[in-house]
């Protein structure tokens, strides 16, 4: 992002992930979104938030998914 935007631009700018369906690099950015929440749910103190992953979360983080078109999508 720092190639593209800087600091004092008065120009709007457009980002865009490319993500791999059915990967590890797909996990990762999902992993990504639910730190995020949980990170926004930590500082707003709400309380009984699941802060660790199961055996099966895990099992599943590293699994290629070759049946779908995108898992991000899907859920």
């Amino acid at each position: 992002m720092a190639r593209v935007w800087r600091d004092g631009q008065k120009k709007q700018c457009f980002i865009y992930r490319l993500i791999s369906t059915g990967t590890l690099e797909e996990k990762i950015f999902q992993r990504q979104a639910h730190k995020k929440a949980l990170s926004s749910c930590v500082v707003d103190q709400e309380e009984d938030v699941e802060r660790h992953f199961t055996a099966d979360e895990l099992r599943d983080l590293f699994r290629i998914n070759e049946d779908t078109r995108s898992d991000t999508h899907d859920k």
